[in-house]
C-alpha cells in the first residue's frame, strides 16, 4: 500500500500543512527499505551551545541521493544538538522529494527544521525567537570558522573572540548580530586572517 501523505499532515501556524520529519522518514523507508540515512556532526560547540549536522541519503548501491545541513543553537531549542540532527535529515529527505511541498525548512529565510515558523500568531517568546533581520545560519557558520582559525578552538579562544566582538560591535555573542552587522564582522575577521597569514 502506498504511503498516504494526507493522513500524516499536520496544520501549523498560519494554517499551512506540514509533514513532520519522522513521517518523511517512514515514507522513504516504505519505498526504499535499503536506502541509508547517514548523519554527521559537522560541528558541536558546547561552550557557545550550537550544533551543525549534515545528513546524507544513500541508495542501496551507495550512490548519494540527497544531502541536508542544519544549524541550531540553544536559544532556539534547548535540545539543539538533537534538533540540528533531525533538521538535517528533514532537509535531506525533502531534497529527495519526500514531503518537499510540505517542508517549510526549505523556504527562503526559514530557520527552523521540523518545527513551524512563527508568523505573528504565536506567543511573544516564539515571535522573538524568529527575526528575519537576524544573522543567518551561513553567517554564523562562517564567523565561527573564521574565529576558530584566528583564535583557535579552546575555551580561552572563545573568550578572546567574545571580547573582540564586544569591542567591535557592543554585542555579547554572534547570535545577537543582525545580517548587516554580521557582514561587517565577517569583513573585519577577513582582515585579521589576512594579517595573520602575512605575519
Amino acid at each position: 500500500m502506498a504511503f498516504d501523505v494526507k493522513k500524516h499532515l499536520i496544520k501549523v501556524q498560519g494554517g499551512k500543512e506540514y509533514l513532520p520529519v519522522a513521517k518523511r522518514l517512514v515514507w522513504m523507508r516504505e519505498e526504499h527499505p535499503d536506502w541509508a540515512v547517514i548523519t554527521e556532526a559537522v560541528e558541536i560547540n558546547l561552550v557557545e551551545k550550537y550544533a551543525v549536522f549534515r545528513a546524507t541519503i544513500m541508495d542501496e548501491n551507495g550512490k548519494m541521493i540527497g544531502t541536508g545541513t542544519k544549524y541550531e543553537n540553544a536559544s532556539g531549542f534547548c535540545d539543539y544538538i538533537e534538533k540540528a540532527e533531525t533538521g538535517s535529515i528533514g532537509r535531506a529527505l525533502a531534497v529527495c522529494g519526500y514531503g518537499t511541498q510540505f517542508a517549510p525548512e526549505l523556504d527562503e529565510g526559514d530557520r527552523l527544521a521540523d518545527s513551524p515558523q512563527p508568523n505573528g500568531n504565536g506567543s511573544p517568546a516564539q515571535e522573538k525567537a524568529y527575526n528575519p533581520n537576524a544573522i543567518t545560519e551561513a553567517q554564523v557558520k562562517k564567523i565561527h570558522a573564521m574565529a576558530s582559525y584566528i583564535w583557535g578552538k579552546t575555551k580561552d579562544s572563545v573568550t578572546l573572540y567574545k571580547q573582540w566582538l564586544k569591542s567591535e560591535t557592543g554585542k555579547e555573542s554572534s547570535s545577537e548580530l543582525t545580517k548587516a552587522e554580521a557582514k561587517e564582522v565577517i569583513d573585519k575577521l577577513q582582515v585579521l586572517i589576512e594579517e595573520k597569514e602575512a605575519a
